[in-house]
């Protein structure tokens, strides 16, 4: 929808009217009151495309983003647009004006970046998580450091006591 094509729809409504947004496919009872209206000065990229044989379309603040071999007949546009939201958005922050251009990794970045990919898709798979030195390792690498916290937590020890508390409450549960 564009502007004036709202402005036309609503120039014979109320002017104390309460504004909803009601999401597609949603309960009448699901519709939230419109409590901020954001307009970025800078357009936005409007994506076109298919991904996986399905037809998709996306907007977002930033310069268009390169997509793998699963997305066909992508296009692009740049476009002014307005933003209703139903609460406090990051929109903000966004800051697209200092934007870098869109990072192309080279080849040994590349594969750098797709093994890395790999790891992540089958530590969540398996819910195992990149041991300390890992990341640290790797943040360093990209000039990031991240901060030693004193007695920091690790993933392994969170699941323990996760698993910990799940037990004891599965007793606690079975006694009643």
């Amino acid at each position: 929808m564009k502007v004036k094509e709202l402005l036309h729809a609503l120039h014979n409504v109320d002017e104390d009217s309460t504004v909803l947004f009601l999401a597609e496919h949603a309960d009448a009872d699901d519709a939230d009151e419109i409590c901020e209206i954001h307009i970025p000065s800078n357009p936005w990229t409007h994506e076109v495309g298919r991904c996986d044989g399905s037809e998709y379309r996306s907007r977002y603040p930033y310069p268009a983003e390169k997509r793998d071999e699963g997305y066909t007949s992508v296009s692009y546009a740049r476009e002014k647009v307005v933003v209703l939201s139903t609460g406090p958005t990051n929109l903000r922050f966004v800051r697209t004006e200092h934007m870098p251009p869109v990072f192309e990794p080279d080849e040994d970045q590349q594969e750098s970046i797709d093994k890395a990919l790999a790891a992540h898709r089958r530590a969540q798979a398996n819910g195992i998580y990149a041991p300390d030195r890992l990341v640290e390792k790797w943040s360093s690498e990209v000039g990031f450091i991240p901060a030693k916290h004193k007695n920091s937590d690790t993933p392994r020890k969170r699941h323990g006591r996760l698993r910990g508390a799940i037990a004891k409450l599965i007793t606690l549960l079975t006694r009643f």
